[in-house]
């Protein structure tokens, strides 16, 4: 008899915009072209994107309208990343290039 699946607890975790990055990426939409689509400034999607800029529910709208997504993953991911670094886990941001 085999047990079941093994749960997947990784030791770090990932910001909303290292996601975001990869979104853009596979889009093939740039940052100044994403600053423009989401009515933000380049400088807030920067700043989401390298994790110094925390994604509030105005951020989090702007994006979710602009990928149609809805804003519900950006802000449960930015929560996520939040509670994930208050409990000591590492961010990946620390250990891959900027996006």
């Amino acid at each position: 008899m085999s047990a079941g699946p093994r749960e997947f607890r990784p030791d770090w975790t990932i910001s909303p915009g290292r996601i975001l990055a990869a979104v853009l990426r596979h889009r093939g939409i740039g940052e100044t072209e994403f600053a423009e689509l989401a009515m933000l400034t380049p400088r807030t999607v920067r700043g989401v994107l390298t994790a110094t800029v925390a994604v509030d529910e105005r951020i989090a709208g702007r994006i979710g309208e602009a990928l149609s997504t809805g804003p519900e993953i950006w802000l449960n991911t930015e929560q996520a990343y939040r509670a994930d670094l208050a409990r000591g886990l590492t961010d990946v941001n620390d250990h891959l290039p900027n996006p």
